[in-house]
């Protein structure tokens, strides 16, 4: 819940105050965003690498007649699957080998950031 993500926080907030070391196994991800910096695909492959070579795949070759995606990512939540536009219209929107740079950013800020807003703003707050 967001309220351990607040507690979470306060205890680091805690820490950097009274210049105490916490020796946390984070992703760089969750630095980045503490620190307000952009986070790309290096941050996004220590949360899943597979997905991030598919990515990468996809901007190194011409993936005309080959990927058949629209901007936008399915999510499940309590067993319910929902689409999510990763731009206004992007359900009908065609990843081309023109916009895939594009879709790519998205996607990322998307998987690093909207998904995860509420919990991070809530360490942030903390």
């Amino acid at each position: 819940s967001n309220s351990y993500f607040r507690f979470v926080g306060r205890l680091l907030a805690k820490a950097v105050h009274d210049v105490q070391l916490v020796d946390l196994p984070w992703a760089h991800l969750l630095y980045k965003h503490i620190l307000g910096q952009k986070v790309g695909l290096d941050e996004l492959a220590e949360m899943d690498e597979v997905f991030v070579k598919s990515l990468t795949w996809m901007l190194d070759n011409d993936i005309t007649d080959i990927i058949h995606e629209t901007f936008s990512v399915e999510e499940h939540h309590d067993g319910e699957e929902h689409t999510v536009e990763l731009k206004p219209g992007g359900e009908h929107i065609d990843v081309t080998e023109d916009n895939k740079q594009e879709y790519v950013d998205l996607v990322i800020e998307y998987k690093t950031h909207r998904s995860m807003a509420g919990p991070l703003q809530a360490l942030k707050q903390g």
